[in-house]
């Protein structure tokens, strides 16, 4: 890869199971985009996935 050249981020989904809540959701979240390499996490609770961008 050449110096200065940005990666395009990769995107996963997850099917998530056992939340209750919003706030349930917003841990979920808050907990991924903390993990090392993840841009963004986006929790859907309605859905029940989440997508990270890594």
């Amino acid at each position: 890869m050449e110096a200065g050249a940005t990666m395009e981020p990769k995107k996963t989904s997850l099917q998530l199971t056992g939340m209750t809540c919003a706030a349930c959701a917003n841990r979920i979240e808050k907990g991924l985009s903390k993990m090392e390499g993840v841009q963004e996490a986006n929790v859907n609770f309605a859905l029940e996935k989440a997508s990270v961008y890594f």
